[in-house]
């Protein structure tokens, strides 16, 4: 038996317009433990100036940027460690998952 962590997000907003996408990456309950959460802990989230999370529409906007005291280069300089970190992991799998979220149109009238 093997135990696996996943870390995901989606996309879209409330009300489910458009398509609907659900992903992030899976790996061994250890991994996460004892390389990604260290490496993204020390090279992602607690750099001076410390930040709560890392998402990638919040790093983009200078509102939140301004707010958790990061230049558009720490931003940049944070999603570079989080690319390379995601890249160093062997272990770590992409999974996803797409879903129209548009409301079916009903078939005209008399056709088939």
């Amino acid at each position: 038996m093997a135990v696996f962590l996943a870390a995901a997000d989606e996309s879209d907003g409330a009300f489910q317009r458009g398509p609907f996408l659900f992903g992030g990456f899976v790996a061994p309950t250890n991994d996460w433990i004892d390389w990604f959460v260290p490496a993204w802990e020390e090279r992602v989230l607690n750099r001076h100036p410390a930040i709560p999370y890392l998402h990638m529409v919040d790093i983009r906007s200078a509102r939140w940027r301004e707010k958790n005291g990061l230049t558009w280069d720490d931003a940049e300089h944070r999603v570079d460690e989080a690319t390379r970190i995601i890249g160093s992991m062997g272990s770590l799998m992409p999974v996803r998952t797409l879903m129209d979220g548009r409301q079916p149109r009903p078939a005209p009238y008399g056709s088939l």
